[in-house]
């Protein structure tokens, strides 16, 4: 078939051409009868493959066109034309996820979590509704995904605005897209880094694959890359069946619990519907703790019984060692990390010295020469604490004891400082007995440890709304070089580590992944599978032991040392390993 460009095709004349894959193409083009801008998908050489592809078309086509709702793009009509079928489409001007996702990761930028949320929820709000009526997706991905927005053209490399729309395409045309690739052994359909496991195992399919496909969607979004990735498809498949994804060093426990089920392997075991996963995604980033500065979900004992009849193999010496080494971890570090301070404690907050305020001073300039200063009544009034919110250290609290109220006509705001920057945690309120909380949460979830070194409360009118401050300072306070500096190497980044993690992060992130081993030993020993317990207690043993230890090594004699890098939990070589350094 020819090109369509400037031709006709039923009652929509063809403009251009907007892309062109292996088996379809999509014109733009005007709806003469709707005079609209629409979209139109020509699917090629469907039939020639499959006999029952243009039935199943038509089906598929006419379940989707009855599907009306704001985060679906709408089907208007469906025909073929010269044996090819063709949809014709609601034209969405904006980019796809995929390619403002690709731009906004080559420059290591994220989506603002606030953001992430809007789009987890829109497209979890299209599903629901889709699989109420019957229809499934199979085939949830960024690239199906269109971004638009009633108010400002969507840009790749430009902020979305807050106002922006997930629109979710291409609803069951995988089924006979991949017709023609299919095999006699099961009918895999699905983009493979996407793809749930019962997807690649060629099982049957519900809404709860739509769930884990979304899930890989927000893994790749908050981590800025997918879980899983391979060399061939079928490496890529085993690893959504069998491997659990990498934990995303940063992300808070609530939100990591949260990813974590929508990923599960087993559909019972997920999120039973789109919304459930997204209400609880909005829920842990709501979440407003009363934790520690650093949270940890607590570590089950999950190791297989040694006392258990073996396989038919004989097992090696080493691999009791590194189980029970594992066992000690899992114990350990779940006591270590629950020993960890809740804040920052109270004799590190510094009393002032200057002159404190009278009521004289309720009168504030409107434009203050210089800097002037208050002072709140010498005593420490309490404390200031960072915590995890969305991301590693982007929370921290003003929590107080004994705060006076301010000069009458007058409030306090809360100041974070570095060199070059002001950031206002907002202002606050102490009650009558002087006690109170401010909570501020970075909506980029910046980590707030490794920028700012000064904490400020400052004086200012009730009527005030300027975004600079009125210069009356009650109390300021630098945080000591060195301690920051370590306080910096816990919470923030540390040259030493892979990927130069906080050192609490790392700790956290090895125990977890330790544990998770360990599962996946107990399934690999409990079904004989020799093989599969050798390589994983060998990556948890090197994960014990550290690359720079002697104790180092391809302990399975495969030919490959796992994983590829390791600081260590425990003393190896120059590394502290990561127990010895957050103690």
């Amino acid at each position: 078939m020819d090109n369509f460009i400037g031709k006709r095709l039923g009652k929509v004349q063809i403009e251009a051409l907007v892309g062109r894959g292996g088996i379809a193409e999509v014109y733009l083009g005007t709806h003469t009868t709707l005079e609209r801008k629409v979209a139109v998908k020509v699917l090629r050489n469907i039939n020639q493959e499959n006999a029952d592809a243009l039935d199943r078309f038509n089906r598929e086509a006419r379940a989707i066109a009855k599907l009306r709702h704001p985060n679906i793009v709408q089907v208007h009509d469906f025909d073929t034309v010269d044996n090819d079928p063709y949809l014709v489409m609601e034209y969405i001007g904006g980019p796809s996820l995929s390619k403002y996702l690709y731009a906004l990761h080559q420059k290591n930028g994220r989506l603002p979590l606030p953001h992430v949320a809007r789009l987890v929820r829109g497209i979890a709000s299209a599903l629901q509704y889709a699989h109420s009526n019957g229809v499934i997706h199979r085939d949830v991905k960024p690239g199906n995904i269109l971004l638009t927005s009633p108010s400002t053209p969507i840009t790749v490399g430009k902020p979305l605005p807050d106002d922006f729309e997930p629109v979710l395409t291409d609803f069951g045309l995988v089924r006979f897209l991949d017709a023609k690739r299919q095999t006699t052994v099961g009918q895999v359909y699905g983009t493979p880094a996407y793809m749930s496991p019962e997807q690649a195992r060629g099982e049957a399919t519900d809404g709860r694959s739509d769930v884990y496909s979304l899930g890989i969607v927000l893994y790749e979004m908050l981590a800025g890359d997918i879980p899983f990735d391979g060399e061939s498809t079928v490496s890529i498949l085993l690893k959504q069946v069998k491997d659990p994804p990498p934990p995303i060093p940063g992300l808070s426990p609530p939100i990591q619990n949260v990813l974590d089920r929508a990923l599960a392997k087993d559909a019972k075991d997920r999120f039973q519907t789109a919304m459930e996963f997204a209400n609880a995604f909005s829920a842990a980033m709501e979440m407003k703790s009363e934790a520690a500065t650093i949270q940890f979900d607590e570590l089950p004992a999950i190791l297989p019984p040694l006392e258990k009849d073996p396989p038919a193999k004989p097992q090696r010496s080493w691999l009791r060692v590194a189980l029970l080494a594992m066992i000690a971890v899992a114990f350990g570090g779940f006591f270590l990390m629950n020993g960890i301070p809740s804040s920052l404690p109270e004799e590190s907050t510094p009393t002032p010295t200057v002159p404190s305020l009278s009521a004289a001073d309720t009168l504030l300039p409107a434009t203050p020469t210089s800097t002037q200063t208050a002072v709140l009544p010498s005593g420490p009034i309490g404390i200031l604490r960072f915590e995890n919110g969305n991301a590693l250290a982007d929370r921290v609290s003003l929590i107080t004891e004994a705060m006076p109220a301010p000069p009458a006509g007058s409030q306090y705001e809360i100041w974070l400082i570095d060199a070059d920057a002001r950031l206002s945690l907002g202002f606050f309120a102490p009650d009558a007995n002087g006690k109170g909380k401010l909570t501020f949460t970075d909506p980029d979830g910046a980590n707030l440890v490794s920028r700012y070194d000064q904490f400020e409360i400052t004086i200012e009118p009730d009527s005030n709304m300027e975004t600079e401050s009125s210069g009356l300072i009650a109390y300021s306070f630098t945080l000591p070089e060195k301690g920051l500096m370590h306080m910096r190497y816990l919470l923030s980044s540390f040259s030493e580590t892979p990927d130069e993690n906080a050192l609490a992060q790392g700790l956290y992130t090895n125990v977890k992944q330790i544990a998770g081993l360990a599962k996946e030993i107990q399934s690999a020993f409990e079904s004989g599978d020799q093989a599969a317990v050798e390589q994983k207690a060998e990556f948890a043993l090197n994960l014990l032991v550290g690359a720079d230890s002697s104790d180092y090594k391809d302990w399975n004699e495969d030919g490959q040392v796992e994983p590829r890098v390791s600081y260590g939990l425990l003393l190896n070589g120059s590394n502290f390993g990561y127990i010895q350094a957050v103690l």
